[in-house]
């Protein structure tokens, strides 16, 4: 991982779409050197795949809830139940406190991850 394949992440989160010319510009590199970069990215795993980020607001969903849920237990069991109550949003497991907040406002939306790290 040098320099050069972390400016291909760093791109590549912001727009994963850009064409492989408008990239290789970026970067200061010819078409096929960039995409075979971007290919072994794959290979290595830095890159898994590729996503389309849907306009929440476009789909009807404009409220932002965060959940706190506390729980007296950790283990596999509770688990398995905590699988059931989030997937059907019902009461049958026992909680000792739930807490819901909402967002009034979005003031940052990003899935990219920092690269300073690799």
């Amino acid at each position: 991982m040098n320099d050069t394949d972390k400016k291909i992440l760093q791109l590549l989160q912001t727009n994963a779409d850009i064409p492989i010319s408008e990239l290789s510009k970026k970067i200061n590199l010819s078409p096929s050197p960039c995409w075979l970069r971007i290919s072994k990215l794959y290979k290595q795993g830095y890159i898994k795949k590729k996503i389309a980020v849907i306009d929440r607001q476009k789909v009807n969903l404009s409220t932002v809830a965060f959940v706190q849920i506390k729980t007296s237990q950790h283990n596999m069991a509770w688990a398995k139940k905590f699988d059931e109550f989030y997937k059907k949003l019902t009461n049958k497991i026992d909680l000792s406190d739930v807490t819901t907040s909402f967002a009034m406002e979005e003031i940052k939306q990003t899935s990219a991850l920092p690269l300073n790290y690799i």
